[in-house]
């Protein structure tokens, strides 16, 4: 089986970062998708009709998590390259990369868009609020760079294993460590409200309480946007600062 070398596979890895720069509502990312797979299937196919034939394949509506887009790389070039050498169907690829992209997608959103990025947000407000914008920072970086070993590994595991891969993603169970990370988060969010007001009555701390849970189980229940949740509890918030209501639960200005 003819297989890309580990400077192309980078190659292709560092274009991922780039497969939202022609987002279209047509085929979302499917212009960006074709740029990361190129230099690849140049090399498989070199020029000519079957070089143009693979890059058809990922010319239709194409949508993947930016986060998970390196290992669906890796999985697909391994597919390409039994495709290339005669050793797989080109319709093998056809059946699987929308199952896989749209896969890939759901898991990538709720580990990172609805966990992770929470967790990194809620941890960054509450150093900056104890008077540690330092750790903050540094925080920040380090979750940075983890995500970006994170996806070179990913996409390292993808073309090594192929779809074998997907399956060891699977038994990690990702889905119901997200509802757990979700617990952690619920508690940061509790820290972040305590540092922010310090002096609250219990009162002000009962409605609190009373606002998450309702709109929580509004969002289970009515599948509302958590946007329009944060939005409204923004609104009040400004509101009653707005009254003076809130200046004797306020945190104290801080050096820095």
């Amino acid at each position: 089986m003819k297989l890309v070398s580990s400077g192309l596979l980078l190659r292709c890895f560092l274009r991922t970062y780039l497969v939202n720069a022609v987002y279209n509502p047509r085929g979302l990312q499917n212009i960006g998708f074709i740029f990361v797979f190129e230099p690849a299937l140049e090399f498989l196919y070199g020029p000519g009709e079957r070089f143009v034939e693979a890059r058809l394949r990922y010319a239709r509506h194409h949508n993947c998590h930016q986060f998970f887009t390196p290992m669906l790389l890796g999985v697909l070039l391994r597919l390409e390259s039994g495709i290339a050498t005669g050793v797989l169907p080109a319709s093998v690829l056809e059946n699987l990369k929308d199952t896989t992209a749209n896969t890939l997608s759901a898991i990538g959103g709720s580990l990172f868009n609805g966990t992770l990025m929470v967790t990194w947000a809620l941890v960054s407000a509450c150093l900056i609020l104890a008077g540690l914008p330092e750790k903050a920072l540094w925080f920040t970086i380090l979750c940075f760079v983890l995500l970006q070993v994170f996806k070179l590994l990913t996409c390292a595991l993808g073309f090594r294993k192929g779809m074998e891969a997907l399956f060891l993603l699977r038994q990690l169970d990702l889905i119901n460590w997200c509802d757990r990370v979700k617990y952690v988060n619920a508690v940061l969010l509790g820290l972040f409200l305590w540092l922010a007001l310090p002096a609250a009555p219990m009162a002000v701390w009962a409605i609190l309480a009373l606002y998450l849970l309702f709109m929580g189980w509004l969002v289970g229940k009515s599948h509302i946007s958590r946007v329009l949740v944060a939005l409204v509890l923004l609104v009040m918030a400004v509101s009653l600062h707005l009254a003076g209501w809130l200046e004797a639960f306020s945190v104290p200005r801080l050096p820095w």
